[in-house]
């Protein structure tokens, strides 16, 4: 009973530290083969979102200052603003 119990954990350590699939052991890595034709060039995707813009200047943002999802770093006091939401800019983070 012994020698069964270790046949099965001798696999096992062969299997993790050696790396098993469904046929069974995995041997060494062969030499890497030819490259491939060139494939033929994929369809044009849909325009992205737009993305957000930083906007920095002295003072708190103005509302006209940026549109929602924009950031704004004001340069006198070190504070992020951001992201401006329809409603405003809201509160500050100071990053000073």
């Amino acid at each position: 009973m012994k020698n069964i119990n270790l046949f099965y954990l001798l696999i096992a350590l062969s299997c993790i530290l050696g790396g098993c699939t469904a046929e069974g052991l995995t041997g060494p890595e062969g030499p890497t083969g030819q490259s491939g034709a060139k494939g033929e060039t994929g369809a044009v995707g849909p325009a992205g979102k737009d993305g957000s813009v930083m906007y920095s200047g002295v003072g708190v943002p103005g509302m006209s200052i940026g549109v929602a999802g924009d950031y704004y770093l004001d340069k006198a006091t070190g504070s992020l603003y951001g992201p401006k939401v329809v409603a405003g800019w809201g509160a500050p983070i100071v990053l000073v």
